[in-house]
């Protein structure tokens, strides 16, 4: 982001005793931050991630940045946060932009720091000499490139690695036996820095990279597969027990709020920062994002706070958050990431320690949350032994027993194969009138499923209702995934195969909705389902059929199936794998006589044509027929006539 250099020393001159402020100033395109230092102040720029730091390293040096933003706004400098250096002290100056610095001397004792739009320029401050950041380097002692530590390369070498190995299990990559030219070896791989690693990888003659649409159509398990980690927080950024102090709740939160608004109603984001932390500290996640929304503040971990937030009420946190790049971390990173994850994944076997230590140093109160929703999170991924050490550690520690927590109890208890115990549990915990009570009913009734069981017209009628009632909630997946399996078992096939089309959409959701279909149809007969519901599912998703691979059991199962309804012809189709030609009708041209479905539709017979009204001859009338013998009448004349002469109804 900042293309200017490490490292500058100044040395200015004025007094030593009182605070050194940060003033600012908006100019037409640049901002203009001023401070007045002592003599012989020794002054460090340093770039960082997100900026720069300005360090004075005088023994007694005290920075102030409350008149920083008096002037200007937050549009090219985000933030100014001043922490103790050394002897002396350290800003922070975080910028909002795409910027480059100058820096300019003035009169001996002024810092002057221009912050603008790359590509633009800086006006010169009136007697001063503006120059770039890294002109001022001097040419007698160049700075050391910055390169990462031993510790920060493995990093990068261990997440490259598991995403190599994930690419080359999905089909994105193929790697090459033939050994590399020229490869480094295992003593010059910690000397390789982040750049070179990088460079690695794009000159692999052994690495060859597909797209998703180059790559063969296997069968992935049905359960999506977590990210790789991208980013493991430091633990200070989550230690959510020193987010409050030793004042009882309503005490602590009264003054930290009285400090939010200082003067002229400015917001002090540090302050803000410590409210909406201790309402997370004691689980009040929509009073914590009530406040950050109130104040609008550039609170600098805004995404992390308002996803803790959600967590700690039972909430999902954003898909696009910074929960999502911890998985698989250790510590309290790996902690929050198995519990809000949309799709978490249980962390290494030497990280797992730190996971379960951070989790018992959190509050009492808050421990339930996150540690319940944890062990819900490894049922779900199959690590049933590491969902026990966390559950053990729940109750060692006298956590609340919730009602998630007596549901994970009763799941735990089906793993280890007492199944009868457990639907017991679950058709208690179905009684509860919240989320836990529909997952245990949708639970039981997939545990009944499991064994054979025959599910009955009223449970199919009451998981439809659940699926109206929570429609746009974190279960509606789950309702609707078990609506499939209750609907197939009730010879429902079409609508569960619609179901599946709905629940994986996507292209890239293709062949998890093709394993899907096929395990579906690999236990789906003709008997169950109907003769021409059967023949109208295959017909409907014949497409799909042919594109799955792997599916020669399945066809061969369904051309059995189809022959045993008369339908032959497209049996063999299937089997060759040949493409229907025209739509093959379910009718009686294709059904058997003795079938008991002789149409998918009945068709009505058509209606009569209506029949012509009869005409009644009228009586004789002596008088018309006089009248007719006397007179010479022409056509017209002797119709007239008839009709006035004819008898009233």
């Amino acid at each position: 982001m900042i293309r200017w250099a490490i490292l500058l020393w100044v040395v200015m001159a004025t007094g030593v005793s009182a605070q050194i402020a940060i003033r600012g100033g908006e100019h037409a395109n640049f901002t203009r931050l001023v401070l007045q230092l002592g003599p012989n102040d020794p002054v460090r720029l340093l770039e960082t991630g997100s900026g720069l730091t300005l360090r004075v390293d005088r023994a007694g040096a005290s920075l102030t940045a409350a008149q920083t933003f008096d002037r200007i706004p937050r549009t090219r400098i985000s933030d100014v946060r001043i922490s103790p250096s050394g002897t002396g002290a350290a800003a922070d100056i975080r910028l909002a932009c795409e910027c480059d610095v100058m820096a300019a001397r003035l009169g001996g004792d002024l810092l002057v720091l221009d912050v603008y739009e790359a590509g633009r320029s800086a006006a010169l401050p009136p007697g001063g000499t503006m120059v770039p950041i890294k002109a001022s380097i001097p040419q007698s002692d160049p700075p050391e490139p910055v390169s990462p530590s031993n510790a920060d390369i493995e990093t990068a070498q261990r997440t490259l690695l598991r995403q190599l190995t994930r690419a080359v299990d999905q089909g994105f990559l193929t790697l090459d036996a033939t050994p590399m030219a020229d490869s480094p070896d295992a003593s010059s791989r910690n000397d390789t820095t982040m750049e070179e690693l990088a460079g690695l990888l794009a000159n692999s003659a052994g690495v060859e990279a597909r797209t998703a649409l180059d790559r063969p159509q296997g069968t992935p398990p049905l359960q999506p597969t977590a990210d790789v980690a991208q980013y493991c927080l430091p633990p200070e950024d989550l230690a959510i027990a020193e987010w409050a102090g030793e004042q009882p709740f309503l005490q602590e939160l009264s003054s930290l709020r009285q400090s939010v608004v200082g003067e002229f109603d400015r917001v002090d984001a540090d302050a803000l920062e410590r409210v909406v932390k201790l309402y997370i500290h004691y689980g009040f996640g929509v009073e914590a994002r009530a406040m950050m929304q109130t104040f609008a503040a550039d609170l600098p971990n805004a995404a992390l706070l308002t996803d803790l937030s959600q967590i700690v009420e039972g909430g999902m946190p954003a898909q696009d958050g910074p929960i999502e790049t911890m998985v698989g971390c250790g510590g309290a990173a790996g902690l929050w990431a198995l519990a809000g994850a949309a799709n978490p994944a249980p962390p290494q076997p030497d990280l797992w320690p730190s996971v379960l230590e951070s989790l018992a140093q959190l509050p009492g109160g808050l421990r339930a949350t996150p540690g319940d929703r944890a062990v819900a999170k490894l049922i779900d991924l199959g690590r049933a032994d590491l969902a026990r050490e966390m559950q053990s550690l729940l109750l060692r520690t006298g956590t609340a027993l919730t009602p998630l927590a007596e549901l994970n109890a009763a799941r735990l208890m089906r793993e280890e194969g007492r199944v009868g115990e457990a639907e017991r549990a679950f058709a208690q915990l179905s009684k509860e009138p919240n989320d836990v009570g529909v997952i245990a009913k949708i639970t039981l009734l997939n545990s009944r499923l499991d064994r054979g069981a025959v599910v009955t017209d009223a449970s199919l009628t009451e998981i439809r209702s659940f699926e109206t009632l929570f429609r746009g909630t974190p279960l509606e997946r789950r309702i609707a995934e078990t609506l499939v399996r209750v609907e197939a078992a009730q010879g429902n096939l079409l609508a569960a195969l619609a179901r599946i089309d709905g629940l994986l959409p996507n292209e890239d959701q293709e062949e998890r909705r093709y394993l899907a279909k096929q395990r579906l149809l690999a236990v789906s007969t003709a008997e169950l389902v109907g003769p021409s519901d059967f023949a109208r599912a295959v017909i409907s998703h014949y497409d799909d059929i042919l594109a799955m691979e792997g599916s020669g059991a399945v066809r061969e199962h369904l051309a059995a199936e189809l022959r045993r309804i008369g339908l032959g012809q497209l049996a063999a189709d299937l089997i060759a794998g040949r493409p229907l030609v025209e739509p093959v009708l379910v009718a009686d041209a294709v059904l058997p006589d003795d079938s008991e479905e002789k149409r998918t539709e009945p068709v009505a017979a058509p209606s009569p044509p209506p029949e012509a009204p009869v005409v009644e001859p009228a009586p004789d009338n002596p008088a018309l027929d006089r009248a007719r013998q006397a007179l010479e009448l022409t056509g017209e004349a002797r119709a007239q006539l008839e009709q006035l002469l004819a008898p009233r109804q």
